[in-house]
């Protein structure tokens, strides 16, 4: 979730795909999941894992018209430490969500920055590649190899030492006793609705 204008707004609760659980109705599409170290070549060409290839082929509708699937990839949402990478109805879903906050107001428009301006489509390639650009790769301290990790409604690309540091801060926040009962606590509420 992230903070607004003082307001609090959580954009991955239903009806995101979250859980399984979209308007209301089950969820049945793959989700992203799992971590990987991925090799970026000179030019910023890397392969995207191939579970997630099959997330963004579902996720994209004209990818059977073209047999090309596109990522939006997003780097407002955490900016300097990760990159997030949605699949075309996945970020229709967050635009949607961004409509329904009132035109003009203070909040639309910081959603629409970090998520509409703060982005940009990617092609994958015949292979499964995508291009990070220069300016991205440097923004987020990107070199020889990144960390692609599955969050199911969307993936990140994390710089492997800012990977390796959030992962031990998040293990620590589960195996502290009144941690973990939080989480899932949280997870029970999610599901009921």
């Amino acid at each position: 979730h992230g903070t607004v204008g003082g307001s609090c707004i959580h954009l991955h609760e239903p009806p995101f795909p979250y859980l399984g659980i979209r308007s209301g109705a089950r969820y049945l599409g793959r989700s992203f999941r799992g971590e990987s170290v991925h090799k970026v070549d000179s030019k910023g060409r890397v392969s995207i894992p191939a579970s997630f290839r099959r997330v963004l082929e579902e996720g994209d509708p004209d990818f059977a018209a073209s047999n090309i699937a596109q990522v939006v990839l997003n780097y407002g949402v955490r900016p300097g430490e990760c990159l997030e990478g949605y699949s075309i109805t996945g970020m229709e879903e967050i635009d949607g969500r961004i409509r329904a906050v009132a035109p003009y107001s203070d909040e639309r428009e910081s959603l629409e920055f970090m998520f509409n301006t703060q982005s940009t489509y990617v092609q994958l390639d015949e292979t499964g590649r995508i291009v990070l650009s220069a300016r991205l790769r440097e923004m987020f301290d990107l070199g020889e190899e990144v960390i692609f990790a599955g969050m199911n409604d969307r993936f990140q690309i994390w710089q492997p030492k800012a990977f390796e540091a959030r992962r031990k801060a998040m293990s620590a926040q589960v195996a502290n006793r009144e941690g973990k009962q939080a989480v899932l606590a949280h997870l029970g509420k999610v599901a009921q609705g």
